[in-house]
């Protein structure tokens, strides 16, 4: 681990690391959804809506995963809309419609058992700084302040703002254009090995990897089982 008291600025993940979520993008229930089409004449059980909504996903993503550029729910939106109605959707019904079922899968974000005295420990001494893949570019500071916690974090870099998404190298420059201080001086976060440790190193930033057991790959000691365990193992 690097020795105590050399991070200035704690560049942390957002999902899985400050907050549970469902990582397969699927709502439990889509009541602003299912009320949204029925609004708009669309006739869709919401099963399929789910099953239109995923799949829209999952094409986007067999590209991003080449290319690394993030993309916008509206763009998830156009995609969904263009199968539901058979034809090219208007932009305004794409976004609207995206909100919404980002309205019903934001539902499932919820806190890390003691993030918020994690972050306000962690912040009393350094900058904080989360630096996230998401969709929505206001969805993380949105959710901070449903959260009651957006005044203990000083900076929100996305992947949807910056157009790459992690583990490009391009979003860990932005980042430490937000943390303000040379890569020496931070410490990376997260809980993805590619995108939050392997990532990081690469940009030549110190990183821990937030995992409940050992990982291949990755020192123990650069490990930690939650990031309420962080303010026990470094002083920033």
């Amino acid at each position: 681990m690097p020795s105590p008291g050399r991070f200035r600025v704690l560049l942390l993940d957002f999902f899985g690391t400050l907050v549970d979520y469902d990582p397969s993008r699927v709502p439990t229930t889509t009541p602003t959804t299912e009320t949204f089409c029925r609004e708009h004449g669309i006739e869709v059980s919401a099963d399929a809506a789910v099953a239109t909504w995923d799949a829209a996903f999952g094409d986007l993503d067999a590209e991003t995963a080449v290319s690394m550029r993030e993309y916008s729910m509206a763009e998830v939106g156009r995609v969904a809309f263009r199968t539901l109605l058979g034809r090219e959707p208007a932009e305004a019904l794409a976004v609207a419609g995206a909100e919404a079922y980002l309205d019903d899968w934001g539902r499932g974000i919820l806190a890390i058992e003691g993030m918020g005295e994690a972050l306000d420990r962690l912040g009393s001494d350094a900058r904080l700084v989360i630096v996230s893949n998401t969709h929505a570019s206001d969805l993380v500071q949105r959710t901070l302040r449903g959260l009651g916690v957006d005044g203990l974090v000083d900076a929100v870099v996305t992947s949807l703002d910056v157009g790459w998404r992690k583990p490009h190298p391009a979003i860990y420059e932005a980042a430490l254009a937000a943390a303000g201080v040379d890569r020496s001086e931070c410490l990376f976060v997260g809980d993805s090995k590619t995108n939050d440790y392997d990532g990081p190193r690469a940009a030549g930033i110190a990183s821990m990897l937030v995992a409940p057991s050992s990982v291949v790959g990755v020192p123990d000691a650069h490990r930690i089982g939650s990031l309420v365990d962080l303010p026990g193992r470094v002083a920033v």
